[in-house]
């Protein structure tokens, strides 16, 4: 696996989808006008928050113009000037690779135009994104408890962390802490440092831990951790945890087709479809981290509209979220579609202001 404020303006406007270098809208000179690209339309997660954006527009009276990063620094560029030539009053832009934000913030800020960046920061944007650190920690809280009830020791268990890391660092802090927060509680691990577990860290101690490449998609991950696996001792149990839900189900089908599901625990993070389907129906599949993706749009908009306005924006705000377990997921989830949102973050509160979440009538306790 990642907001705004007083100014609403008057009139509903549709949002239109559009690819990469093809941005359309309705605009009037009435209507805070923003210009969002997403970071690669054809993936689930990213692609439900593009949805929630066109959705959204009308409904808090702002018009939106779409753009598809496709998981490219050059496209993420290109799509860059031409949100620049739209002239929006806000660019919402989601990069999903690190080593060209600088070089977005840089167009941004020199073509003076206010941005927000979605999930990855971009220097010079405020940004919006969940805790992908304290996902890793609620992850392992859920994990651990199951784990040693069972027995399961760091003599006999491998933790499996699948990553991104091209997404940069805050992406894959939630398999860094979840390995982190597992060697803090289940003696025998070896403790390392944030800085001692990065992407290039294959290995940790006698495959008590080993780390992959993702590659951002199910088959990806299934590929190269089917590839894995026979370098985990056959009689081991794994500990599993993905930068997103993607990366744990790719996983999770190669660890089944070895016939080691029954001995795998893992969780995701989006939720998905899937993983919230894997959360009802699956044994090992014990918790979902949820960021309400399918609201973010909401949230984002609401702080498009406070910079509009001039309001004092933190650089970073976070999303609500939660791990969801098997117990939890039927209070906030109806299927796939969210029932119940969790109260905004501390930091989130400002958003209120805007007007923009009264609208939407679904944030518990921002009114409307």
């Amino acid at each position: 696996m990642r907001p705004r404020a007083l100014l609403i303006v008057m009139g509903w406007l549709v949002a239109s989808a559009c690819g990469a270098g093809s941005g359309s809208s309705s605009t009037s000179s009435s209507t805070l006008k923003i210009d969002f690209a997403s970071a690669d339309d054809a993936i689930g997660v990213f692609q439900t928050v593009g949805d929630g954006m066109v959705k959204g527009g009308p409904v808090a009276g702002v018009s939106v113009r779409r753009y598809d990063n496709k998981l490219d620094g050059a496209v993420a560029i290109q799509n860059a000037d031409l949100m620049i030539q739209d002239h929006p009053d806000i660019i919402i832009d989601w990069n999903a690779v690190a080593n060209v934000g600088a070089a977005l913030g840089k167009k941004f800020n020199n073509a003076k135009i206010p941005c927000l960046a979605v999930n990855q920061p971009i220097p010079g944007c405020v940004q919006y994104n969940l805790s992908n650190m304290q996902m890793g920690v609620d992850a392992a809280n859920v994990i651990v408890p199951i784990a040693m009830q069972r027995g399961w020791t760091s003599a006999n268990t491998t933790i499996l962390m699948s990553v991104a890391s091209p997404n940069g660092v805050e992406v894959n802090d939630g398999p860094r802490y979840f390995y982190i927060t597992i060697a803090s509680k289940i003696p025998g691990f070896p403790t390392l440092t944030p800085d001692q577990l990065n992407p290039q860290t294959t290995k940790v101690g006698n495959f008590q831990g080993l780390q992959y490449e993702c590659n951002q998609t199910v088959d990806g991950s299934y590929t190269n951790a089917k590839n894995l696996l026979p370098t985990i001792p056959a009689g081991n149990h794994v500990l599993l945890y993905g930068s997103d839900s993607d990366c744990s189900l790719g996983a999770l089908r190669a660890l089944t087709e070895a016939g080691r599901a029954s001995n795998t625990l893992t969780c995701g993070l989006g939720p998905t479809p899937d993983g919230l389907t894997n959360l009802h129906t699956n044994a090992s599949w014990v918790c979902e981290g949820s960021a309400f993706l399918e609201d973010w749009a909401e949230f984002i908009i609401a702080e498009a509209v406070a910079i509009h306005s001039g309001a004092k924006v933190p650089a970073l705000t976070h999303s609500p979220q939660l791990m969801l377990t098997k117990a939890t997921v039927d209070t906030y989830y109806n299927g796939p579609t969210i029932k119940l949102l969790p109260p905004l973050s501390k930091d989130a509160e400002y958003l209120k202001a805007t007007g923009v979440l009264q609208k939407f009538k679904n944030v518990q306790g921002a009114g409307g």
